[in-house]
């Protein structure tokens, strides 16, 4: 009877830590293992969609209320580019239900990239960081990115994208009706670290060549959002550009909607151009994707004389 009760009043015995099978292998082998797990697509789009059915209980996971997303969306990464991902016209929808199961096999080969392999336990996630850091002149990847929800699971689920990135596409809609503060600050941090200084001479890694954003301005005061509320991602993006040459199509609707393009590239001093486009009606809901991504290399036309 004594020992039954020290057994339930003792203290509870330490958990097992779980085998790492990873960790067995040796160091050169795992480094290949992270560079195709977490850099080997060369086009990924990154956005959320709303679950068929919301997760719950137990199964809900560590992806379940990921800070800037809805609690009814889903992080969706896809390495491939996948414009129904950014559209307006047809938004998306997760395939995952509500036992976390995903009601497609494309769905399961998909899923969220390996960049789970970073919070797998401190010596991974410490390999990875120093395998990215060797690999920064090397970057091959191009991202497409939904605004709002898309640029938060790219910095907080993948940010090692960014380590890689070539060229980022971000493109959704901003309505000046929302809060958009969570938002904003995200972006502002991840502008901040995408070009670095360039008025070093000293510099040669090879930094980011090209961010695009295609934004679609909603209300009465569309236009006049663009430049004045403090959250506007054209505005903060701007505003978080060290140096940078800054091309900017503004796009005029007669729907209550102003469209803007802006196109940035690393350049030692500030630059900035603009040009003023009509934008029909029923091409309001098709600005936000270019006709021509994935292909990005295209030089910014000249602006017309006014």
């Amino acid at each position: 009877m004594h020992s039954k009760i020290r057994k339930r009043t003792g203290r509870p015995l330490r958990a097992k830590s779980k085998r790492c099978r990873l960790l067995e292998l040796p160091l050169e082998l795992r480094l290949e293992i992270y560079n195709h797990a977490l850099f080997d697509s060369e086009i990924v789009t990154i956005a959320s969609a709303p679950a068929l059915r919301p997760r719950a209980g137990p199964r809900a996971g560590p992806r379940a209320g990921l800070l800037g997303l809805p609690l009814t969306h889903e992080p969706i990464v896809h390495p491939y580019y996948d414009p129904a991902l950014l559209s307006l016209r047809q938004p998306p929808s997760s395939l995952m239900t509500s036992d976390g199961e995903s009601t497609s096999t494309e769905a399961l080969q998909d899923g969220l990239p390996a960049g789970g392999l970073l919070f797998a336990n401190k010596q991974i996630n410490q390999e990875i960081i120093s395998e990215m850091t060797h690999v920064y002149n090397t970057r091959s990847s191009s991202l497409f990115v939904s605004y709002p929800h898309g640029i938060h699971v790219l910095t907080r689920l993948c940010p090692h994208f960014l380590h890689r990135a070539r060229s980022i596409h971000i493109s959704g809609v901003f309505d000046e009706d929302i809060d958009e503060t969570l938002h904003a600050e995200t972006l502002a941090r991840m502008m901040r670290s995408l070009f670095g200084s360039h008025g070093s001479a000293s510099n040669d890694k090879i930094r980011i060549q090209k961010v695009e954003m295609r934004i679609l301005y909603s209300g009465a005061n569309s236009q006049r959002s663009v430049w004045t509320n403090e959250n506007s991602p054209i505005a903060v993006a701007l505003r978080n550009f060290p140096g940078g040459k800054h091309d900017i199509e503004v796009w005029r609707s007669k729907c209550s909607a102003t469209g803007i393009y802006l196109t940035s590239t690393p350049n030692p001093s500030r630059l900035a151009s603009s040009v003023w486009r009509d934008l029909p009606a029923a091409e309001v809901k098709d600005f936000v994707v270019n006709r021509k991504w994935p292909e990005w290399d295209a030089e910014y036309p000249e602006p017309v004389q006014r």
